[in-house]
């Protein structure tokens, strides 16, 4: 049930974006449309950046970062607060990396994003963790020094677990 509202809501998000942040006329007879009209019972709801053929809005819905195993294993070391950072125009370490794994060139982009989402894999994040945190019940196994000794050879290796 929770998650149906949360879709409703990401709905109702969606619908104002593209609607240039104003109420559509042409309300269909669906139940999310119908939760949309009642979120936005004013008869007329806008923005500051109103247009009324609507305003084009540049982002990404599909960013991944080192919580990824996939993005891990090409080394990328961007954390969620940098992608969001990297977003909003500012600048990230990024490749080349250095000798010692760490990067040393920087990410930017010239243009703020309008939004942006990180959508990270929930696959292996416990395992990554308990590998790469010193204390962790795991941290000292074969396995985990194997892990850390190449970023890319341990997102095989959990891929093969």
């Amino acid at each position: 049930m929770a998650r149906r509202y949360l879709t409703l809501a990401g709905l109702m998000i969606i619908c104002t974006a593209v609607n240039g942040c104003s109420q559509s006329s042409e309300l269909a007879d669906s139940e999310a449309s119908h939760a949309t009209a009642l979120a936005f019972s004013s008869t007329d709801v806008r923005c500051e950046t109103h247009s009324a053929t609507g305003i084009p809005l540049f982002g990404d819905l599909h960013v991944h970062t080192s919580y990824s195993f996939d993005a891990a294993a090409n080394s990328t070391g961007a954390t969620p607060r940098d992608a969001y950072r990297y977003a909003r125009g500012e600048p990230i370490p990024f490749f080349p990396l250095g000798v010692n794994g760490e990067p040393v060139g920087q990410a930017q982009i010239d243009r703020p994003l309008d939004f942006m989402s990180v959508t990270d894999h929930g696959e292996f994040l416990g395992e990554r963790s308990l590998c790469r945190t010193p204390g962790s019940p795991a941290f000292d196994t074969p396995f985990c020094q194997n892990f850390r000794s190449s970023e890319r050879q341990g997102m095989l290796m959990l891929g093969t677990v």
